[in-house]
């Protein structure tokens, strides 16, 4: 089938509105504003429905969780939180990449051989 987003973002203000993501399986609702980590639900064909409640962060500093999970491990000696393995990782750096391939995106310098 086809597909089709709709987008609307800004820096520094907020939008009431929630994200919802449709898949074969089930369907994500973020609750809103969804450009900020807070509460979800996912639904599923038989009508089950799994609910996430957690307040919304009011801030601007993306990757903010994933800052403090860094600071914390780094503190404790790690390399590494089982959390997010380097594999994990490494592996949504290629899904991003693929999808930046398939949509012909390309950033300044990438190709170019390091000297």
């Amino acid at each position: 089938g086809g597909s089709q987003a709709v987008i609307n973002t800004q820096v520094h203000n907020f939008s009431p509105a929630a994200a919802t993501i449709v898949g074969s399986e089930a369907t994500l609702t973020i609750d809103g504003p969804f450009n900020m980590p807070g509460g979800f639900e996912i639904r599923f064909p038989d009508g089950t429905r799994l609910r996430h409640s957690e307040p919304a962060g009011g801030h601007f500093e993306g990757l903010h969780y994933e800052a403090a999970a860094v600071a914390r491990a780094i503190a404790a000696g790690k390399t590494e939180i089982p959390q997010r393995p380097l594999a994990s990782s490494i592996r949504t750096m290629e899904v991003a990449d693929e999808i930046r391939r398939q949509l012909g995106i390309e950033f300044p310098g990438e190709g170019i051989a390091p000297a």
